[in-house]
């Protein structure tokens, strides 16, 4: 049994099978002090669907952090605060409105129709190579790419450009880990400089040549509000948005693949009836949710299942135990496609729901009924390679033939 003063999100026993872990602790201490996190634990249903939604907790600001770093050595990554200038799940009501406003409309640019038919095309495009050589990546050839492509085509790009963003980008989320270093805010910044060039770069041309793509209608937008951002935040907005619509996504798309690919029974009944294919995403994000956890604090002291939290304190709410807390799931562990309540809380609630968990759940469905009518690979190897990330659940890499 872990001793909860000590339980650290970054300990490497979280890397594989941190649900477990999860599990005994909720169990004897669902609420908990942790003084190697110096913050409140929050792992069961209630308290983090609770938490989300309660006004009094705020998200942290990471920017300011990084800035008191770069103050102390007297230099500015300043890509990277453009970027976390911008984020959404950094800031707080009344300021996160007018960005929330813009990346919403800029989201719905395109039709759900036309999103559909564009994701399918992208999917079968990306897959057509199992078919062919019998072996394929379902990370790097399919689950990665595939969300990549789509903002592309939302913001009016080429596949090359999307793809090339994309690995510039794929990294930069790994600064918001506590422990991070100066050398890994400056290699993030470094990637950031170039993405942002690029997409500078397409921002100016849209302003000069309007076209019917999201770009376009972001700069109209933006040109349009009380208090326009200027071209390097504008780029680091569509940064953000872009990490955004591909990391958790190609994670989402990975897991609920091997998920699947694990249980021959699922994979034939879903095979049969693909209009199932929505049940098995919203299973897919309960049990291996792309973000495992997320940080808060208190404004004002409360209680929460009579821990006393007061003002100021950190909370870390806990969506991976949470999605498997007994109280609100029955038979928490096992993958259920007539699961109907309580609604998956991956990509949170309240104020800072994510815009985009729209979009991310068609992509998913989309890419495993797109896989379901083939006949099911074999997973070499049988255990999934975790990434070292302990934020965001995805794999390494996934290797199937058939």
């Amino acid at each position: 049994m872990i001793d909860p003063a000590s339980f650290n999100t970054l300990s490497p026993m979280l890397r594989d099978d941190p649900y477990s872990v999860y599990a005994a602790l909720r169990v004897h201490t669902p609420v908990f002090w942790s003084e190697a996190e110096h913050a409140w634990i929050l792992l069961r249903h209630q308290e983090v669907t609770k938490a989300f939604t309660d006004p009094s907790l705020l998200t942290l600001d990471v920017g300011q952090f990084v800035r008191e770093i770069s103050q102390a050595l007297n230099e500015e990554p300043a890509e990277l605060l453009h970027l976390l200038d911008v984020a959404l799940f950094l800031r707080n009501p009344p300021a996160h409105q007018p960005l929330r406003s813009l990346v919403a409309r800029l989201l719905t640019a395109r039709s759900q129709a036309s999103y559909a038919a564009e994701i399918d095309r992208l999917a079968r495009r990306l897959l057509a190579p199992l078919a062919r050589s019998g072996a394929i990546d379902l990370m790097d050839d399919y689950a990665l790419p595939l969300p990549a492509l789509v903002v592309g085509w939302l913001y009016g790009l080429s596949d090359h450009d999307a793809l090339w963003l994309a690995d510039m980008l794929i990294g930069v989320p790994s600064v918001l880990l506590r422990g991070r270093s100066m050398r890994e805010y400056r290699s993030a910044n470094r990637s950031l400089e170039q993405a942002h060039a690029l997409l500078r770069e397409h921002i100016r041309n849209r302003r000069c040549q309007p076209a019917d793509d999201g770009l376009s209608l972001l700069v109209r937008l933006n040109h349009e509000t009380d208090h326009p951002l200027d071209d390097h935040k504008l780029a680091a907005l569509a940064s953000f948005v872009f990490i955004s619509a591909f990391e958790t996504t190609s994670a989402s798309i990975g897991n609920g693949l091997w998920w699947l690919s694990r249980h021959p029974d699922m994979w034939n009944h879903l095979a049969a009836r693909p209009d199932l294919a929505s049940n098995a995403v919203e299973e897919t994000l309960r049990l291996e949710p792309p973000i495992q956890h997320l940080r808060r604090w208190a404004h004002q002291e409360q209680t929460i299942a009579d821990r006393v939290i007061k003002a100021g304190d950190h909370m870390i709410l806990v969506i991976a135990a949470a999605n498997r807390d007994p109280d609100a799931y029955a038979d928490p562990d096992q993958f259920m496609l007539d699961r109907t309540k309580p609604p998956v809380i991956s990509f949170g609630a309240g104020a800072h729901h994510c815009l985009g968990g729209w979009l991310a759940r068609l992509e998913a469905r989309i890419a495993f009924s797109v896989v379901l009518e083939g006949p099911r690979p074999t997973a070499m190897p049988e255990k999934p390679d975790w990434l070292p990330n302990y934020v965001q659940r995805r794999m390494k890499t996934f290797q199937v033939s058939l």
